[in-house]
């Protein structure tokens, strides 16, 4: 985002395509968050903040976290304990529950019960797709 020292909250919705109740969501669900206030009491935003607002968009819009897991997925890369990816490769691209659920599908498991969870995942795909194009 350039050389700029601080961004405005609507600079910083504008870059990330998010609306602004939602970056104030953020800053109550991340206590890591630290926001200042610039002069007429505006919320201002340093460029690692951007860019730690972008890895949460990243990771709740794009890889499926939930919000609890997004927390703990940055809590974590900031103490050193879980690497940041630089870029996502094709297999990571798949959330992390949908992994889960093409693990179990893929263990071995009765006829029905392999039924089931494969009508399950196809539900929740669909409601994925509704999310993403809504």
């Amino acid at each position: 985002m350039g050389k700029k020292r601080s961004y405005k909250q609507n600079e910083v919705c504008r870059k990330l395509d998010i609306q602004p109740y939602v970056l104030r969501h953020w800053e109550t669900e991340f206590p890591f968050l630290k926001t200042s206030r610039g002069s007429g009491a505006a919320r201002t935003f340093s460029a690692a903040e951007v860019e730690l607002l972008g890895r949460i968009r990243s990771l709740l819009y794009e890889d499926g976290y939930t919000m609890a897991g997004a927390r703990k997925r940055i809590e974590a890369e900031r103490a050193g304990t879980l690497e940041a990816p630089s870029a996502p490769s094709s297999k990571d691209a798949t959330p992390p529950a949908a992994k889960a659920a093409e693990v179990a599908v893929a263990a071995p498991a009765s006829g029905a019960l392999r039924t089931g969870i494969a009508e399950a995942l196809a539900q929740a795909r669909a409601i994925l797709a509704r999310l993403d194009g809504g």
